[in-house]
């Protein structure tokens, strides 16, 4: 369950209280990872990827990296090993952002 999303840092702050971590839940990522859909009232916003450290591969895509993630924080990266941000940055999207406003969610 997400606790929190922190807008400026593209991080997530996860409720761990009544259930493991979405780390220990995960399969092997792979070598080119394991895909994943962020949505906003049930439209599909954009593709990322969990990702291991240990692949050479690259994404130009949001990525999450497995063995960056804590217990209860996840943090989205603008793409892997990249750290550049695609022209729109699809995690800036105004939908994602409204329905964490709405939930009482979003922090700036």
């Amino acid at each position: 369950k997400i606790h929190y999303y922190h807008a400026g840092e593209y991080a997530l702050t996860m409720d761990t209280t009544w259930g493991p971590s979405v780390r220990d839940l995960l399969p092997e990522v792979g070598y080119y990872g394991l895909p994943f859909v962020v949505t906003a009232d049930e439209a599909r916003i954009y593709l990322g990827a969990f990702v291991s450290e240990t692949t050479s591969a690259s994404f130009d895509f949001p990525v999450i990296i497995k063995e960056d993630m804590a217990n209860d924080r996840i943090a989205i990266e603008p793409g892997y090993p990249s750290s550049s941000p695609p022209a729109p940055d699809p995690r800036n999207d105004e939908r994602i952002l409204q329905v964490f406003e709405e939930t009482g969610k979003l922090v700036l």
